[in-house]
């Protein structure tokens, strides 16, 4: 895998603890990527390869095959390279180091041990700028398949707090509030959209839940994911998968790992 413009920025490689207790966080070694974009991408599309089984592909950054071959038996969401909660992802909220300005993002099924592309499933572009955290979520297949930027808050929230904000990626939603226990934290928020940020108290423990916006707080949700705040983090809260829909592409919340 070549690696010669691309450099992952790891929140967990040359650092130094603050503390030594659970979910405390380290301060971060910018060493070397000053003047570049950080970056990841949170693969969400549904390609399936069977009714059950996700398709495997790879990820290509201008033309640059940059990822693993992404896949997984269980999920069909992988941040890469950086992870998080119910993801195939890995459980660290890295970036990856390029050049600001234009990049072209692909997905592809490849040729067997080779990175060629065999079947190409995506492409698209966007815009990035030095010195600033994006996740580029993608979402949907075929004609619909859709391309999101976000800019990220990689800033440390205040001990006792974590800071999140909700993107729906639920392509046949109209649009989506999210609850975490009975307190609603994002609120009609649209498809491809991102809502305002929201701080969460460290230890509280309930499940998040979505509901198509304006649905009463008691009324069954589309999807719920339990977990506890953790404490100084900063994530995103995504929805996923289909309304309606049963398996690998129903509705479902996952999160990223931001800081």
């Amino acid at each position: 895998m070549k690696r010669n413009i691309l450099a992952i920025l790891s929140f967990t490689a040359a650092v130094a603890f603050i503390s030594c207790e659970k979910n405390s966080q380290r301060l971060i070694s910018t060493t070397g990527t000053e003047g570049k974009a950080l970056v990841k991408v949170n693969y969400a599309m549904a390609h399936m390869q069977t009714a059950t089984l996700p398709a495997p592909v790879q990820l290509k950054i201008n033309g640059e095959r940059v990822s693993n071959l992404l896949t997984s038996t269980t999920h069909y969401t992988t941040p890469y390279p950086g992870g998080g909660l119910n993801t195939a992802g890995s459980s660290n909220p890295d970036y990856l180091a390029i050049t600001p300005g234009t990049v072209n993002i692909g997905i592809s099924k490849p040729n067997v041990g080779t990175n060629n592309d065999s079947i190409v499933l995506f492409t698209g572009s966007t815009t990035v700028e030095a010195n600033k955290n994006y996740t580029i979520h993608l979402s949907d297949t075929g004609t619909n398949a859709a391309l999101t930027l976000v800019e990220d808050n990689v800033s440390l929230p205040d001990s006792g707090k974590s800071r999140y904000v909700f993107v729906n990626l639920t392509p046949n939603s109209t649009a989506i509030d999210l609850y975490h226990g009975t307190v609603l934290v994002a609120q009609n928020i649209p498809y491809k959209g991102k809502s305002p940020e929201f701080l969460m108290q460290a230890g509280t423990a309930a499940s998040w839940a979505i509901r198509p916006a304006g649905a009463a707080p008691t009324s069954t949700a589309l999807a719920t994911y339990s977990n506890t705040i953790p404490n100084q983090r900063s994530l995103t809260v995504f929805s996923r998968g289909y309304i309606g829909v049963t398996g690998a592409r129903a509705p479902a919340i996952s999160l990223i790992y931001n800081r």
